[in-house]
């Protein structure tokens, strides 16, 4: 069977395409994939959302915020755009509007997993520790495979001087993916904690 041609591609070949090279990092070449969606279907919502969270992967976030605007206006309905939005107002540290984004996308998809992340992250820079965990504890829920979560969870238990929460979140995101990248790093905040721990 022949790979269609560049120009026979239809919007959600380069749709998957572009989350393709998002996801093994080659954000340039996502950017020209999603390029090439919008040209085929300047309505294509899912395309500007996607584009934006590669424009907030490069940390381009006015760029990012346009493409998330676009995607909402395009379909009022779509959660992923709220979270997504809010997570660059995350980075920018707008907080509140952050968390009303994702209050949005909760109200749109509330088994949306991501979304209670970005908005615990929110929350735990606002220094609302608990109700970080609680969103934590619910993506966890929705999803038990969320390393990520526990990281963050742990992080906040740690803050909080709960050593033994902590040791047991951190235990359990390096049980679930020992070979991350970044599991050398949760390992030293393992460490961290114990040593808070024993030290008390």
């Amino acid at each position: 069977m022949k790979t269609p041609s560049p120009y026979q591609k239809t919007k959600e070949q380069w749709l998957k395409d572009g989350f393709n090279h998002y996801l093994a990092k080659q954000y340039q070449q996502a950017i020209a994939d999603f390029n090439r969606a919008i040209q085929l279907d300047p309505q294509y919502a899912i395309a500007y959302s996607n584009r934006g969270s590669v424009y907030a992967e490069l940390e381009k976030y006015q760029q990012a915020i346009a493409d998330f605007n676009r995607a909402i206006q395009l379909d009022p309905q779509y959660a992923k755009a709220y979270s997504g939005r809010g997570s660059v107002y995350a980075d920018l540290n707008q907080y509140q509007q952050a968390i009303a984004d994702c209050n949005r996308a909760i109200q749109l998809d509330p088994q949306f997993t991501e979304v209670y992340i970005n908005r615990g992250v929110a929350y735990r820079r606002l220094n609302k520790y608990q109700q970080a965990i609680a969103d934590y504890d619910r993506a966890i829920q929705l999803d038990p495979q969320q390393t990520i979560a526990y990281i963050l969870r742990g992080n906040v238990y740690a803050e909080l001087e709960k050593y033994q929460q902590a040791i047991a979140d951190f235990n359990r995101a390096i049980q679930l993916d020992p070979h991350n990248p970044d599991a050398t790093y949760w390992r030293e905040l393992r460490e961290q904690a114990q040593q808070r721990f024993q030290g008390r």
